[in-house]
C-alpha cells in the first residue's frame, strides 16, 4: 500500500509538471505573438507607366521600404520592349499571362532568344545582359534578391535619361532635377560589360576614313563618350 501511495504522488507530480510546462509554452508563445505581430508594411506603387508598359511595385525600396528583395506587378498592354539592360541582382520572373522573350548576345555575337510563356518562370542570373521584348500583351510577376535599385538595373539608353530612368531616380532617390547629360566618364562607367557595341555611319566619311588611310570617329565621338 506504500508502493501504491508513492506512485499516486509521483503521478501527481508529474501531471503538476506537464500542466505547467504548458503554461510556460502558452506564455511564450503569447509573448512571441506580441513581439513579432502581424502588420501592414506598404502598399503597391506603380513605378512605370510608359508605352503600354506599367510596373506596381508591391515590396522593395520604393512601395515597403524593403532592401532585401522585391516584387512587382507587369503588365503590357500592347507590343513593345525595354533596352538592353545588365543586372546586379538575381531575377525570377513568372508569366501569368500571355508570354515574354528575353534576348541575350554573346561575345561571339551569337543571339538566342529565351521564350517565357503563361505559367513558366524564368531565372536571370547576377551580371546577365539581355533585352526583355513584349511581341504580345502579358502579364508576369518579376522577384529581385536583393531589392530593385536603379543603380543595380543598368539601362543602355544613351547620354539621356529617359522619362522612365527619371521617374526610377526620382522614387528611388527623391531626385526632382531634370534630366540632364551624362559625362563621358559617366556613360562608359555603364556599359563597362558590354563587349561589342555596333555604329552606323555615314557612307561618305567611312569611305573618305579609308581612301586617307586614317583612322574612322563618329562626328559626335566625344559627346558619346568616347563611343
Amino acid at each position: 500500500s506504500k508502493q501504491k501511495s508513492q506512485t499516486k504522488a509521483w503521478r501527481k507530480v508529474d501531471n503538476f509538471c506537464s500542466f505547467t510546462k504548458r503554461q510556460e509554452i502558452q506564455i511564450t508563445v503569447i509573448a512571441m505573438s506580441t513581439n513579432n505581430s502581424i502588420k501592414i508594411v506598404g502598399q503597391g506603387i506603380k513605378v512605370v507607366e510608359h508605352d503600354g508598359l506599367t510596373i506596381e511595385e508591391t515590396i522593395g525600396n520604393v512601395a515597403t521600404k524593403d532592401d532585401d528583395l522585391s516584387l512587382a506587378l507587369v503588365s503590357i498592354e500592347k507590343p513593345t520592349s525595354e533596352p538592353w539592360l545588365t543586372l546586379h541582382y538575381d531575377e525570377w520572373i513568372y508569366v501569368t499571362d500571355g508570354y515574354i522573350e528575353l534576348h541575350q548576345e554573346d561575345e561571339r555575337n551569337t543571339k538566342s532568344v529565351t521564350k517565357v510563356t503563361t505559367g513558366q518562370t524564368v531565372f536571370v542570373p547576377k551580371g546577365s545582359r539581355f533585352q526583355p521584348v513584349f511581341p504580345v500583351p502579358a502579364k508576369y510577376i518579376p522577384v529581385c534578391l536583393p531589392a530593385f535599385k536603379p543603380e543595380r538595373c543598368i539601362r543602355e539608353e544613351g547620354t539621356e535619361l529617359s522619362d522612365v530612368s527619371a521617374r526610377l531616380q526620382q522614387l528611388h532617390h527623391g531626385d526632382s532635377t531634370p534630366s540632364k547629360p551624362l559625362s563621358a566618364d559617366e556613360v562608359n562607367e555603364q556599359f563597362n560589360d558590354v563587349k561589342v557595341l555596333y555604329h552606323m555611319c555615314q557612307t561618305s566619311l567611312y569611305e573618305n576614313a579609308l581612301s586617307t588611310k586614317s583612322a574612322y570617329f563618329p562626328p559626335t565621338f566625344h559627346q558619346d563618350g568616347n563611343f
